[in-house]
């Protein structure tokens, strides 16, 4: 029996952030700098000011929106078979986030991160089973930083057959990202019926939407793509210091760009995602491996799946410097909870330094702690055949079970069996290297990279893609 979630709100609570969070929208208002999208939000029932740029969403118009939002949609790897559907009851786990700095893998220092790193990330990641999508990890620092957003979308297409989440710049490599898209589906139609990316697109906290995120906002929904609506406002900061103050406030931003969508075009696809945190005040440093973390992402879960929204957050993360026991603990914490709490997409893998270090060392540790918690989510499967109860009387006092063929049957399937983590005693281990975890997780990427070389893609599919972003890099150099 799949157990049930974890949740943090009561129904009442969850009613009350629900009212407070409308009353964000239509006392306050968002600002929205954006003459085009003003007129379309007017036209739906929003009170525009349009000397200050305010926006103020009635709660009427609100529910409206949230109606009319898909309870569920698919994503598509570039294998069609390497399908995901977000929403219900469903929980996937990948990469996430933009790291300028990589954990060498051969010589285990912090370094800056080159396109070959990101290559290198999406061949590891494209061949773990944890990984069930790719936000991709790595921002690198030797590709043409004004269309660095299509190099890195050009490669993930080019080395993933996973489903992808888009960050863009601007509507112009939106535009790009369709074309290479409609290159690899064959057809535009075949893309929007089989989306293989998702864009990802933030509301300024507090309150704010500028230029160009409602640019891709209306971008997204004019091509028909999915698009994730991720608010991260950070407790002490950008929000109130108080945790329920930091899920109020995203919701009313979450709330108000999904308005902006459906204002563009009713029905478009969402992710309701947060990467709300807050601030350690000692250090004046983001924190994402600790429990309020965790505990936001539950939140998050909760009020999607209230408004009957996929939902998405950021998870398996960790603040430390290194593949080390903090990393270890933090990342389970970070995993496990927002996982029991159902949220459907988890994205950090591979991650540490706050999202600011990625490791393939750490992105195999973190594929061994995603595997553990997907046998957590499978819970306690209870008929007559597992309970065994006939062989239990059979057998009697004192017996044992080692050679029954019940044990034969059910072992495999009954437990989880580690790749990473060591299970033998101290004298084989120590007689086959005394390895750690770390030690081991190095090795296993560094086998999973030679036995993926090259991308199976057609080398003419590659040249047009590649095509496509030089001739942009043309175009902004203009």
């Amino acid at each position: 029996m799949k157990p049930p979630f974890f949740d943090i709100l009561s129904n009442q609570e969850i009613i009350q952030i629900d009212s407070e969070s409308k009353r964000i929208l239509e006392e306050s208002g968002v600002k929205v700098l954006h003459d085009e999208c003003l007129n379309l939000l007017e036209e739906i029932g929003c009170k525009v000011d349009r000397t200050s740029q305010i926006v103020r969403i009635p709660s009427n118009v609100v529910q409206k929106v949230v109606e009319a939002i898909p309870s569920s949609f698919s994503l598509f790897g570039r294998d069609p078979a390497k399908r995901i559907e977000l929403g219900g009851e469903n929980v996937y786990f990948g990469p996430g986030g933009f790291a300028v700095f990589v954990e060498d893998l051969n010589t285990g220092k912090r370094r800056r991160a080159f396109r070959q790193d990101l290559i290198d990330h999406l061949k590891v990641s494209d061949a773990l089973s944890g990984c069930e999508f790719n936000h991709v990890n790595v921002f690198p620092s030797d590709i043409p930083e004004k269309n660095a957003d299509l190099y890195i979308w050009a490669d993930a297409l080019i080395y993933q057959t996973k489903p992808i989440m888009s960050e863009n710049y601007n509507t112009r490599s939106v535009e790009a990202l369709v074309e290479i898209g409609t290159i690899l589906r064959g057809a535009r139609k075949a893309l929007i019926e089989k989306p293989f990316l998702c864009l990802d697109v933030c509301v300024l906290s507090p309150l704010t939407h500028d230029t160009r995120q409602v640019d891709l906002l209306l971008a997204g929904a004019k091509y028909g793509l999915p698009i994730s609506i991720n608010s991260g406002p950070i407790a002490g900061a950008t929000s109130p210091v108080t945790l329920a103050s930091v899920v109020s406030q995203a919701n009313a931003e979450i709330l108000s760009a999904i308005v902006i969508t459906f204002a563009a075009t009713p029905g478009t696809p969402v992710l309701y995602s947060s990467w709300g945190r807050h601030m350690d005040m000692r250090y004046c440093n983001v924190t994402m491996g600790g429990p309020e973390f965790a505990l936001l992402k539950v939140c998050i879960s909760q009020m999607g799946r209230y408004y009957g929204i996929p939902t998405r957050g950021g998870g398996a993360l960790s603040d430390s410097l290194l593949v080390d026991t903090q990393a270890g603990y933090e990342k389970m914490l970070t995993t496990l909870i927002p996982a029991i709490g159902g949220l459907n997409y988890i994205s950090g893998m591979g991650l540490n330094e706050t999202e600011n270090l990625q490791s393939l060392a750490q992105l195999v540790i973190d594929n061994e702690i995603v595997s553990m918690v997907k046998r957590i989510l499978k819970g306690v499967e209870v008929d007559r055949d597992r309970l065994a109860t006939e062989l239990i009387i059979q057998r009697g006092p004192g017996s044992h079970f080692l050679d029954t063929d019940h044990t034969l049957r059910f072992f495999r399937q009954e437990f989880f069996y580690p790749e990473i983590s060591n299970r033998m005693k101290y004298e084989p281990w120590s007689e086959g290297g005394a390895l750690s975890a770390r030690d081991r997780a190095q090795e296993k990427a560094r086998k999973l990279l030679q036995n993926n070389p090259e991308s199976e893609l057609d080398s003419r599919v590659i040249k047009e893609i590649y095509e496509i972003v030089k001739r942009e890099e043309r175009t902004n150099k203009n």
